[in-house]
Protein backbone atom coordinates (compact mmCIF):
# COMPACT_ATOMS: atom_id res chain seq x y z
CA UNK A 1 0.00 0.00 0.00
CA UNK A 2 1.22 3.56 -0.77
CA UNK A 3 0.58 6.81 1.05
CA UNK A 4 -1.73 9.12 -0.94
CA UNK A 5 0.10 12.20 0.38
CA UNK A 6 3.84 11.47 -0.20
CA UNK A 7 3.68 8.30 -2.34
CA UNK A 8 5.89 6.21 -0.04
CA UNK A 9 5.15 2.52 0.40
CA UNK A 10 3.75 1.72 3.85
CA UNK A 11 2.38 -1.50 5.49
CA UNK A 12 -1.17 -2.45 4.72
CA UNK A 13 -2.21 -2.23 8.36
CA UNK A 14 -0.88 1.33 8.87
CA UNK A 15 -3.26 4.02 10.08
CA UNK A 16 -0.75 6.90 9.79
CA UNK A 17 2.07 7.38 7.21
CA UNK A 18 5.48 7.04 8.90
CA UNK A 19 7.07 9.46 6.41
CA UNK A 20 4.70 12.45 6.19
CA UNK A 21 2.25 11.79 9.09
CA UNK A 22 -0.87 11.65 6.86
CA UNK A 23 -3.81 9.69 8.29
CA UNK A 24 -4.85 6.72 6.09
CA UNK A 25 -8.56 6.48 5.37
CA UNK A 26 -10.02 2.99 5.71
CA UNK A 27 -13.63 2.00 4.84
CA UNK A 28 -14.77 -1.30 6.22
CA UNK A 29 -18.12 -3.03 5.83
CA UNK A 30 -20.03 -3.23 9.05
CA UNK A 31 -20.81 -6.75 10.26
CA UNK A 32 -24.36 -8.01 9.65
CA UNK A 33 -26.77 -7.47 12.52
CA UNK A 34 -27.47 -10.47 14.71
CA UNK A 35 -30.70 -12.37 14.03
CA UNK A 36 -33.70 -11.19 15.96
CA UNK A 37 -34.86 -13.36 18.75
CA UNK A 38 -38.23 -14.97 18.23
CA UNK A 39 -40.26 -15.04 21.37
CA UNK A 40 -41.36 -18.47 22.51
CA UNK A 41 -45.00 -19.16 22.13
CA UNK A 42 -47.01 -21.94 23.61
CA UNK A 43 -47.90 -24.72 21.32
CA UNK A 44 -51.17 -24.20 19.51
CA UNK A 45 -53.29 -26.76 17.93
CA UNK A 46 -52.09 -27.61 14.51
CA UNK A 47 -54.03 -26.07 11.74
CA UNK A 48 -55.51 -28.10 9.11
CA UNK A 49 -53.32 -28.51 6.09
CA UNK A 50 -53.97 -26.11 3.25
CA UNK A 51 -54.06 -27.70 -0.10
CA UNK A 52 -51.07 -26.77 -2.25
CA UNK A 53 -51.64 -24.58 -5.24
CA UNK A 54 -49.47 -25.28 -8.22
CA UNK A 55 -47.39 -22.24 -9.26
CA UNK A 56 -47.66 -20.74 -12.63
CA UNK A 57 -45.20 -22.07 -15.11
CA UNK A 58 -42.12 -19.79 -15.56
CA UNK A 59 -39.46 -20.32 -18.14
CA UNK A 60 -35.89 -20.85 -16.96
CA UNK A 61 -34.42 -18.30 -19.37
CA UNK A 62 -36.45 -15.42 -17.98
CA UNK A 63 -35.69 -16.34 -14.36
CA UNK A 64 -31.96 -16.40 -14.90
CA UNK A 65 -32.07 -13.11 -16.75
CA UNK A 66 -34.05 -11.51 -13.96
CA UNK A 67 -31.64 -12.74 -11.32
CA UNK A 68 -28.70 -11.34 -13.28
CA UNK A 69 -30.26 -7.88 -13.34
CA UNK A 70 -31.31 -7.71 -9.73
CA UNK A 71 -28.09 -9.01 -8.04
CA UNK A 72 -25.00 -6.90 -9.04
CA UNK A 73 -21.44 -8.25 -8.56
CA UNK A 74 -19.85 -7.79 -5.12
CA UNK A 75 -17.21 -4.99 -4.83
CA UNK A 76 -14.38 -5.00 -2.14
CA UNK A 77 -14.22 -1.55 -0.55
CA UNK A 78 -10.74 -2.08 0.97
CA UNK A 79 -9.34 -3.02 -2.40
CA UNK A 80 -10.87 0.06 -3.99
CA UNK A 81 -9.30 2.36 -1.33
CA UNK A 82 -5.86 0.80 -1.81
CA UNK A 83 -6.10 1.31 -5.60
CA UNK A 84 -7.05 4.95 -5.05
CA UNK A 85 -4.14 5.49 -2.67
CA UNK A 86 -1.67 3.85 -5.04
CA UNK A 87 -2.93 5.94 -7.93
CA UNK A 88 -2.68 9.21 -6.04
CA UNK A 89 0.82 8.32 -4.73
CA UNK A 90 1.94 7.54 -8.27
CA UNK A 91 0.63 10.88 -9.53
CA UNK A 92 2.37 12.69 -6.68
CA UNK A 93 5.69 11.02 -7.52
CA UNK A 94 5.36 11.89 -11.23
CA UNK A 95 4.62 15.53 -10.45
CA UNK A 96 7.59 15.74 -8.05
CA UNK A 97 10.00 14.21 -10.59
CA UNK A 98 8.72 16.54 -13.31
CA UNK A 99 9.24 19.60 -11.09
CA UNK A 100 12.78 18.50 -10.17
CA UNK A 101 13.68 18.06 -13.86
CA UNK A 102 12.17 21.38 -14.93
CA UNK A 103 13.67 23.33 -12.00
CA UNK A 104 16.64 25.49 -13.22
CA UNK A 105 20.02 25.28 -11.50
CA UNK A 106 20.54 27.86 -8.78
CA UNK A 107 23.15 30.49 -9.37
CA UNK A 108 25.65 31.17 -6.55
CA UNK A 109 24.81 34.19 -4.54
CA UNK A 110 27.26 37.02 -4.88
CA UNK A 111 27.27 39.75 -2.32
CA UNK A 112 27.31 43.06 -4.09
CA UNK A 113 29.09 45.84 -2.38
CA UNK A 114 27.02 48.89 -2.09
CA UNK A 115 28.43 51.83 -3.81
CA UNK A 116 28.53 54.71 -1.43
CA UNK A 117 28.33 57.99 -3.12
CA UNK A 118 30.88 60.45 -1.91
CA UNK A 119 29.06 63.50 -0.86
CA UNK A 120 30.95 66.71 -1.13
CA UNK A 121 31.48 68.40 2.17
CA UNK A 122 29.54 71.53 2.47
CA UNK A 123 31.18 74.55 3.89
CA UNK A 124 29.27 76.13 6.74
CA UNK A 125 27.30 79.10 5.76
CA UNK A 126 28.86 82.23 7.18
CA UNK A 127 27.51 85.66 6.84
CA UNK A 128 29.62 88.10 4.82
CA UNK A 129 30.28 90.28 7.85
CA UNK A 130 31.47 87.31 9.87
CA UNK A 131 33.67 86.11 7.00
CA UNK A 132 35.47 89.42 6.99
CA UNK A 133 36.08 89.24 10.74
CA UNK A 134 37.43 85.66 10.53
CA UNK A 135 39.77 86.61 7.69
CA UNK A 136 41.10 89.60 9.61
CA UNK A 137 41.64 87.43 12.72
CA UNK A 138 43.65 84.85 10.69
CA UNK A 139 45.86 87.53 9.22
CA UNK A 140 46.48 89.01 12.65
CA UNK A 141 47.32 85.55 14.10
CA UNK A 142 49.92 84.91 11.39
CA UNK A 143 51.59 88.20 12.03
CA UNK A 144 51.72 87.84 15.80
CA UNK A 145 53.21 84.26 16.00
CA UNK A 146 56.31 84.29 18.22
CA UNK A 147 59.34 82.04 17.75
CA UNK A 148 60.35 79.89 20.73
CA UNK A 149 63.17 81.46 22.64
CA UNK A 150 66.28 79.44 23.47
CA UNK A 151 66.76 78.86 27.20
CA UNK A 152 69.92 80.39 28.57
CA UNK A 153 72.54 78.10 30.10
CA UNK A 154 72.16 78.07 33.90
CA UNK A 155 75.73 79.06 34.71
CA UNK A 156 74.70 80.06 38.21
CA UNK A 157 74.18 76.35 39.03
CA UNK A 158 76.91 74.75 36.92
CA UNK A 159 79.76 76.80 38.29
CA UNK A 160 79.05 76.11 42.00
CA UNK A 161 78.56 72.39 41.28
CA UNK A 162 81.90 72.14 39.46
CA UNK A 163 83.73 73.98 42.21
CA UNK A 164 82.13 71.78 44.87
CA UNK A 165 83.18 68.60 42.97
CA UNK A 166 86.81 69.76 42.77
CA UNK A 167 86.84 70.53 46.49
CA UNK A 168 85.44 67.06 47.30
CA UNK A 169 88.09 65.33 45.19
CA UNK A 170 90.82 67.37 46.90
CA UNK A 171 89.54 66.44 50.37
CA UNK A 172 89.44 62.72 49.47
CA UNK A 173 93.04 62.84 48.23
CA UNK A 174 94.16 64.60 51.39
CA UNK A 175 92.32 62.07 53.58
CA UNK A 176 93.95 59.00 52.03
CA UNK A 177 97.41 60.54 51.85
CA UNK A 178 97.62 62.09 55.34
CA UNK A 179 95.32 60.31 57.75
CA UNK A 180 96.16 56.83 59.11
CA UNK A 181 94.27 53.68 58.23
CA UNK A 182 90.61 53.73 59.27
CA UNK A 183 87.59 51.54 58.79
CA UNK A 184 86.71 53.31 55.53
CA UNK A 185 90.23 52.80 54.19
CA UNK A 186 90.01 49.10 55.07
CA UNK A 187 86.75 48.91 53.18
CA UNK A 188 88.41 50.51 50.12
CA UNK A 189 91.27 48.07 50.44
CA UNK A 190 88.82 45.17 50.47
CA UNK A 191 87.27 46.12 47.16
CA UNK A 192 90.39 47.68 45.58
CA UNK A 193 93.25 45.28 46.49
CA UNK A 194 96.87 46.25 45.98
CA UNK A 195 98.12 45.60 42.39
CA UNK A 196 101.58 44.61 43.73
CA UNK A 197 100.35 41.66 45.80
CA UNK A 198 102.19 38.42 45.18
CA UNK A 199 100.18 35.66 43.53
CA UNK A 200 97.21 38.01 43.03
CA UNK A 201 94.96 35.19 41.84
CA UNK A 202 91.66 35.47 40.03
CA UNK A 203 91.31 39.22 40.64
CA UNK A 204 88.48 39.79 38.21
CA UNK A 205 86.39 36.79 39.36
CA UNK A 206 86.48 37.42 43.13
CA UNK A 207 83.16 38.01 44.83
CA UNK A 208 82.86 41.01 47.12
CA UNK A 209 80.86 40.38 50.28
CA UNK A 210 81.11 42.33 53.50
CA UNK A 211 78.13 40.70 55.30
CA UNK A 212 78.45 38.64 58.48
CA UNK A 213 76.79 35.67 56.75
CA UNK A 214 77.44 34.55 53.16
CA UNK A 215 76.25 31.75 50.88
CA UNK A 216 79.10 30.32 48.81
CA UNK A 217 79.10 27.82 45.94
CA UNK A 218 82.32 25.84 45.74
CA UNK A 219 84.05 25.16 42.40
CA UNK A 220 85.07 21.81 40.96
CA UNK A 221 88.83 21.23 41.17
CA UNK A 222 90.58 21.09 37.80
CA UNK A 223 94.14 22.03 38.88
CA UNK A 224 96.05 19.99 41.45
CA UNK A 225 97.16 21.62 44.73
CA UNK A 226 100.72 21.06 46.03
CA UNK A 227 99.73 21.88 49.64
CA UNK A 228 102.93 23.85 50.33
CA UNK A 229 101.26 26.77 52.14
CA UNK A 230 101.25 29.19 49.22
CA UNK A 231 99.99 29.48 45.65
CA UNK A 232 102.69 27.74 43.62
CA UNK A 233 101.43 29.24 40.33
CA UNK A 234 98.70 31.47 39.05
CA UNK A 235 96.87 28.43 37.67
CA UNK A 236 96.88 26.40 40.91
CA UNK A 237 93.88 28.22 42.45
CA UNK A 238 92.47 29.89 39.32
CA UNK A 239 89.69 27.28 39.16
CA UNK A 240 88.46 27.98 42.73
CA UNK A 241 85.68 30.28 43.96
CA UNK A 242 87.32 33.50 45.19
CA UNK A 243 85.63 35.74 47.80
CA UNK A 244 86.59 39.01 49.49
CA UNK A 245 85.07 39.00 52.99
CA UNK A 246 85.18 40.87 56.29
CA UNK A 247 85.95 38.87 59.45
CA UNK A 248 84.48 40.21 62.70
CA UNK A 249 84.63 39.42 66.41
CA UNK A 250 81.15 38.12 67.32
CA UNK A 251 79.13 39.90 69.99
CA UNK A 252 77.94 36.73 71.78
CA UNK A 253 75.27 38.83 73.51
CA UNK A 254 77.80 40.81 75.59
CA UNK A 255 76.93 44.17 74.00
CA UNK A 256 80.28 44.76 72.28
CA UNK A 257 80.30 47.91 70.21
CA UNK A 258 83.66 47.37 68.47
CA UNK A 259 83.92 44.06 66.57
CA UNK A 260 87.22 44.99 64.86
CA UNK A 261 86.48 44.11 61.20
CA UNK A 262 89.42 42.66 59.24
CA UNK A 263 89.29 42.22 55.45
CA UNK A 264 90.62 39.04 53.87
CA UNK A 265 90.46 36.94 50.74
CA UNK A 266 89.90 33.20 50.51
CA UNK A 267 89.37 30.48 47.89
CA UNK A 268 87.41 27.21 48.04
CA UNK A 269 87.01 24.23 45.70
CA UNK A 270 86.35 20.52 45.93
CA UNK A 271 86.59 17.26 44.06
CA UNK A 272 84.86 13.95 44.75
CA UNK A 273 86.86 13.31 47.98
CA UNK A 274 88.32 16.56 49.40
CA UNK A 275 87.45 20.17 50.15
CA UNK A 276 90.36 22.62 49.58
CA UNK A 277 90.76 26.10 51.15
CA UNK A 278 93.30 28.92 50.75
CA UNK A 279 93.14 31.97 53.09
CA UNK A 280 95.07 35.23 52.63
CA UNK A 281 95.32 37.88 55.41
CA UNK A 282 97.19 41.23 55.20
CA UNK A 283 100.37 41.51 57.25
CA UNK A 284 99.52 45.06 58.34
CA UNK A 285 96.67 43.82 60.59
CA UNK A 286 99.03 41.64 62.63
CA UNK A 287 99.92 37.97 62.74
CA UNK A 288 97.16 35.52 63.72
CA UNK A 289 97.87 32.39 65.71
CA UNK A 290 95.90 29.98 63.52
CA UNK A 291 93.17 29.74 60.86
CA UNK A 292 90.32 27.24 61.22
CA UNK A 293 87.35 25.89 59.26
CA UNK A 294 84.65 24.42 61.58
CA UNK A 295 81.19 22.91 61.18
CA UNK A 296 78.44 22.51 63.83
CA UNK A 297 75.24 20.45 63.48
CA UNK A 298 72.34 19.76 63.73
CA UNK A 299 70.71 23.19 63.80
CA UNK A 300 69.20 25.41 64.86
CA UNK A 301 71.38 26.14 67.90
CA UNK A 302 69.60 26.09 71.28
CA UNK A 303 71.97 25.55 74.23
CA UNK A 304 74.83 23.66 72.63
CA UNK A 305 75.77 21.82 69.44
CA UNK A 306 75.39 18.06 69.55
CA UNK A 307 78.13 17.46 66.95
CA UNK A 308 81.06 19.52 65.67
CA UNK A 309 84.10 18.93 63.48
CA UNK A 310 86.87 21.09 62.08
CA UNK A 311 90.42 21.59 60.84
CA UNK A 312 92.97 24.26 61.81
CA UNK A 313 96.41 25.36 60.56
CA UNK A 314 98.78 27.28 62.83
CA UNK A 315 101.56 29.71 61.87
CA UNK A 316 104.06 26.97 62.84
CA UNK A 317 102.64 24.76 60.06
CA UNK A 318 100.86 22.31 62.35
CA UNK A 319 97.55 20.84 61.17
CA UNK A 320 94.90 19.61 63.64
CA UNK A 321 91.88 17.43 62.93
CA UNK A 322 89.50 18.39 65.76
CA UNK A 323 85.98 17.62 66.97
CA UNK A 324 83.67 17.90 70.00
CA UNK A 325 83.47 21.61 70.82
CA UNK A 326 82.05 21.92 74.38
CA UNK A 327 81.80 25.74 74.47
CA UNK A 328 85.31 25.84 75.99
CA UNK A 329 87.78 23.79 73.94
CA UNK A 330 88.21 21.30 71.09
CA UNK A 331 89.38 17.66 71.18
CA UNK A 332 91.85 15.98 68.84
CA UNK A 333 90.52 13.07 66.75
CA UNK A 334 93.69 11.10 67.51
CA UNK A 335 92.90 11.23 71.27
CA UNK A 336 89.64 9.31 70.66
CA UNK A 337 90.79 6.58 68.28
CA UNK A 338 90.44 8.62 65.12
CA UNK A 339 92.95 9.64 62.46
CA UNK A 340 94.33 13.03 61.48
CA UNK A 341 93.34 13.00 57.80
CA UNK A 342 93.66 16.77 57.29
CA UNK A 343 96.66 18.31 55.53
CA UNK A 344 97.89 21.88 55.29
CA UNK A 345 100.76 24.41 55.44
CA UNK A 346 101.53 28.07 56.27
CA UNK A 347 103.52 30.72 54.37
CA UNK A 348 104.37 34.40 54.88
CA UNK A 349 105.66 37.03 52.43
CA UNK A 350 106.07 40.80 52.68
CA UNK A 351 102.37 41.60 52.45
CA UNK A 352 100.28 38.53 53.30
CA UNK A 353 99.88 35.47 55.52
CA UNK A 354 98.88 32.35 53.55
CA UNK A 355 97.05 29.32 55.00
CA UNK A 356 96.50 26.35 52.67
CA UNK A 357 94.72 23.16 53.83
CA UNK A 358 92.32 20.36 52.88
CA UNK A 359 90.03 17.87 54.65
CA UNK A 360 87.97 14.87 53.37
CA UNK A 361 84.34 15.51 52.49
CA UNK A 362 83.42 12.19 54.11
CA UNK A 363 86.21 10.29 55.90
CA UNK A 364 83.88 7.57 57.09
CA UNK A 365 84.68 8.21 60.78
CA UNK A 366 81.90 8.95 63.25
CA UNK A 367 83.83 11.96 64.59
CA UNK A 368 84.00 13.79 61.22
CA UNK A 369 81.42 15.58 59.10
CA UNK A 370 79.78 13.79 56.16
CA UNK A 371 79.43 15.81 52.95
CA UNK A 372 79.20 14.92 49.27
CA UNK A 373 79.51 16.69 45.87
CA UNK A 374 76.29 18.50 45.04
CA UNK A 375 75.30 18.71 48.72
CA UNK A 376 75.33 21.60 51.18
CA UNK A 377 76.54 22.24 54.70
CA UNK A 378 72.95 23.07 55.69
CA UNK A 379 70.98 26.25 56.15
CA UNK A 380 70.30 25.87 59.89
CA UNK A 381 73.70 24.38 60.68
CA UNK A 382 76.72 26.58 61.31
CA UNK A 383 79.84 26.56 59.12
CA UNK A 384 82.57 29.01 60.17
CA UNK A 385 85.82 30.21 58.64
CA UNK A 386 87.96 32.32 60.96
CA UNK A 387 91.30 33.02 62.62
CA UNK A 388 92.43 33.36 66.24
CA UNK A 389 95.10 35.27 68.17
CA UNK A 390 95.24 38.46 66.15
CA UNK A 391 94.45 40.61 69.18
CA UNK A 392 95.42 39.98 72.81
CA UNK A 393 92.57 39.06 75.13
CA UNK A 394 90.03 39.12 72.27
CA UNK A 395 87.82 36.52 70.64
CA UNK A 396 88.32 35.02 67.19
CA UNK A 397 87.44 36.81 63.98
CA UNK A 398 84.70 34.79 62.25
CA UNK A 399 82.71 34.55 59.03
CA UNK A 400 79.54 32.46 59.12
CA UNK A 401 78.52 30.79 55.85
CA UNK A 402 76.66 28.06 54.00
CA UNK A 403 78.68 26.16 51.38
CA UNK A 404 77.24 24.25 48.44
CA UNK A 405 79.73 21.78 46.95
CA UNK A 406 80.23 21.46 43.20
CA UNK A 407 79.76 18.40 41.03
CA UNK A 408 81.81 17.42 38.01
Amino acid sequence: MYCPQCGKQIPDTSKVCGFCGNKILRVSTPPPPPPAEVPFKASEPEAEPVPEVAPEPVTVEKTEKKIHREEPAEISIEKTVEEINEKSAKQTREKTEKKVKERPAKKPRVKLEKKVKERPTKEPRIKPEKKAKVKAAKQLRVKTVKKPQEKPIPWKWILPAGIGGLVLVFLVLVYFSVLPLTGLQQFMELYLPSPNAKANLNELNCQNNSAEYVEIRSSWMENQVRMDGKPSSNEEWSDATCTNSVFRIPDYGEGLTQNDPISGRWWIKNDAEWVYLLVRLPVKHGQPERVFFDHFWPGPYVDHWAFSDGVSVSVSGGVSDIHGWDEISWKEDTDFGGKNQSKGAFHKDNQYYWFEFKKPLDSGEDLDWSWRPGGSTGLYNSTILGFLGLRENSGPHLLDMTVTFATK
